[in-house]
């Protein structure tokens, strides 16, 4: 950790004694004949120096250490604003209690352990399955296909679809690749080109998406691009009556569905629908519960899987896990993608007006956000106010599947205006119309869904705006503050990445392992956590996994940490 980026009040980890805050830099003026600090209100005859300390609070007292040593000794347990709404912040540690803070540590240690054996588990058994390459298809099929996709690919995207076809058609082991990339950057093309090659050699595959919208876009992308090639696609989510859904295991079992798109209900088939399954696409693998990511964790041993996820993940991770599973980064925005113009402020009804009257001025429609199903009466009233012939349609989590289905090919179609949502429409949804989005009480959000929600918009190559209305910044936590500051930073095209430094941390670890483990990194801070967990890696290299080099991954801490004698406690 630099000590002297550590800002005062955040929440630090010293490795022997737990957690203190820490409460700034005070220079002290030291004898220099003793080394002892100077309290003499006199001139000294002798000389002194002043000295630079950190100065930490703990529970019982206040240590302080120098710059030198706090950057091998401290760690940092979360920035102000990344301690996720509804975790308690932890209590200070007592320095003279450190048994308390060493079980703390060793509960950690052993759920790492216990982690990353785990994952070895899963890695081991990926390495004895064998399944036959994939022929890749023709080459002038391969340019057919291709050429159905409107735009350039990027050097990403390219480098990332390379990654694919090598894992697909030149290995015998299963793949268990994740594609990570900024909102709006291309994943799902680098996903589509993976699910044609599989298909092209004569397999089946299933897309897995966290939302029944979702899926039902996904459905419709994969039969526009791959039904000309004789591929069939079909859905399933909750809205599939009984019936329907015998007929579609029948056609699957039997080989007449390719590609079957779904929500979780695709993992509760019974196991023989995942007999003849060959590939896995996993669309934002975070969203899943913890049962679900289990049963995706033992079919990944067989099949070969690929994830996208637009969650950052810090790119040292990246290095770490390299032997347990491939990454590709997609990082370089497509030519006619633009910053999206954001402002932030409190929310006045004039701001309301002038942005809906422009976007609807050039045909445009509006997704309008609220972060309760209770306050979207609220917000109606308050836009039919404005515009009274205004078309508003709503949509949100609870509707039932046939009205939310209706509702969002309404608005896909351009027969409303603006539509009324929470944030049903985080997730992947493409809307190319939609270049507008207004939020508000945005302070209830995390900073995560925020950055989803504005990547919704400016995918037409029209320029794109979001309005987001938080309450008096007065009335607000720090760390509800601290997210919007960290909004406002990270504007740019790419950004998401300087986002994985300050808020994704918790769950980027979460999207690599498939598991929720939150809590061991809520206990002793995202830090430390990673500290372990590359300790834990680097101790079964000899199991032949991708050598982890000091370089990559390793944060160097002296083997034994000097004590707070009483000179550093005041």
């Amino acid at each position: 950790i630099d000590p002297f980026k550590l800002i005062p009040g955040e929440l630090v980890i010293h490795r022997k004694f737990g957690i203190g805050r820490f409460l700034g830099v005070r220079s002290i003026a030291m004898d220099d004949c003793s080394g002892k600090e100077c309290h003499s209100t006199k001139e000294c005859h002798s000389a002194s120096t002043r000295v630079g300390y950190l100065f930490i609070e703990y529970a019982d007292a206040t240590a302080k250490i120098r710059p030198e040593k706090a950057r091998f000794q401290l760690y940092r347990f979360a920035s102000p604003g990344t301690i996720k709404s509804g975790v308690k912040i932890p209590k200070l540690s007592r320095i003279k209690d450190r048994k308390r803070w060493e079980q703390r540590e060793n509960i950690a240690r052993k759920h790492i352990r216990h982690l990353v054996m785990g994952q070895m588990s899963i890695y081991l058994q990926r390495l004895q399955s064998v399944r036959k390459p994939y022929c890749p298809p023709s080459e002038d099929i391969y340019q057919r296909f291709n050429e159905l996709f409107p735009h350039d690919l990027t050097p990403d995207q390219a480098l990332a679809v390379q990654d694919c076809y090598e894992d697909l058609t030149e290995r015998d082991t299963p793949m268990d690749r994740i594609i990570v990339g900024d909102v709006g950057f291309g994943k799902t093309e680098v996903a589509m080109r993976a699910v044609f090659r599989v298909f092209s050699g004569g397999g089946q595959i299933f897309v897995l998406a966290p939302t029944t919208v979702l899926a039902k876009q996904h459905a419709a992308t994969m039969t526009a691009r791959l039904r000309p090639f004789g591929a069939s696609i079909d859905l399933m989510t909750r809205n599939v009556k009984e019936a329907e859904k015998k007929d579609i295991i029948e056609r699957w079992l039997a080989g007449r569905i390719h590609v079957l798109v779904g929500t979780h209900s695709l993992l509760n088939l019974p196991s023989t629908m995942y007999d003849p399954l060959n590939l896995l696409v996993i669309d934002e693998e975070q969203r899943f519960g913890v049962k679900h990511k289990d049963k995706i964790s033992s079919l990944k041993s067989s099949v070969d899987v690929l994830t996208l996820s637009a969650t950052p993940i810090p790119r040292t991770l990246h290095m770490a896990m390299a032997g347990f599973r491939d990454a590709s980064l997609v990082t370089t925005p497509p030519p006619e993608r633009r910053p999206i113009i954001t402002r932030l402020q409190v929310y006045e009804q004039s701001v309301v007006h002038q942005a809906i009257q422009y976007e609807l001025g050039r045909g445009g429609q509006i997704f309008y956000v609220v972060p309760r199903i209770q306050m979207m009466n609220a917000a109606k009233k308050r836009l039919k106010e404005i515009f009274q012939d205004i078309i508003i349609l709503e949509v949100h989590g609870q509707m039932k599947g046939e009205y939310l289905d209706h509702a969002m090919d309404e608005f896909a179609s351009g027969r409303a205006h603006i539509l009324l949502c929470t944030t049903i429409v985080e997730s992947g949804l493409d809307i190319p119309n939609v270049n507008t989005i207004i939020v508000e009480e945005v302070q209830q959000f995390g900073l995560a869904s925020l950055y989803q929600l504005r990547g919704r918009v400016g995918r037409a190559g029209r320029q794109a705006y979001a309005y987001m209305f938080h309450a008096e910044r007065g009335g607000m936590h720090n760390d509800a503050q601290e997210r919007l500051l960290a909004l406002e930073e990270c504007c740019g095209l790419g950004e998401g990445f300087r986002l994985a430094e300050r808020d994704m941390a918790i769950r980027g670890v979460g999207t690599l392992f498939g598991e929720k483990q939150s809590g061991e990194m809520d206990s002793i801070g995202a830090d430390l956590y990673l500290e372990f967990l590359y300790e834990q890696l680097e101790k079964i290299e000899m199991l032949s996994l991708n050598p982890i080099t000091p370089s990559e991954v390793h944060v160097p801490v002296f083997p034994t940490v000097p004590k707070l004698t009483r000179e550093y406690v005041v």
